[in-house]
């Protein structure tokens, strides 16, 4: 999704973890377009991700500064990322799941 531009992938992301997620995309976003405006990169379509890259004026620098933005966010979130308690990630074994369902 986010190849073709289409943000709402994110959602859950930034929904589930917004005080980390955010800053971390924020900063690789800050990064790729610092390169990509850096090197001129320019685009003909306002939008249409990774499709309109043959149209841009320095297309390969555009992938590049798409791979470090991506990366570096990457890199960020897993690094302030709150690691999970074993607790949190295990079934309790006295938790029942077990569901009674009658149908009349």
């Amino acid at each position: 999704m986010g190849l073709c531009f289409i943000t709402e992938g994110v959602l859950p992301f930034a929904a589930s973890d917004p005080l980390r997620f955010i800053p971390a995309s924020v900063i690789g976003s800050a990064v790729a377009g610092a390169i990509a405006v850096g090197f001129g990169c320019e685009s003909p379509a306002a939008a249409g991700g990774i499709f309109v890259v043959p149209m841009m004026k320095n297309p390969v620098v555009f992938i590049i500064a798409l791979i470090i933005g991506s990366v570096l966010t990457g890199v960020i979130y897993a690094f302030i990322k709150k690691p999970l308690d074993e607790q949190d990630t295990s079934i309790k074994e006295d938790e029942d799941f077990d569901f009674n369902i009658e149908i009349q």
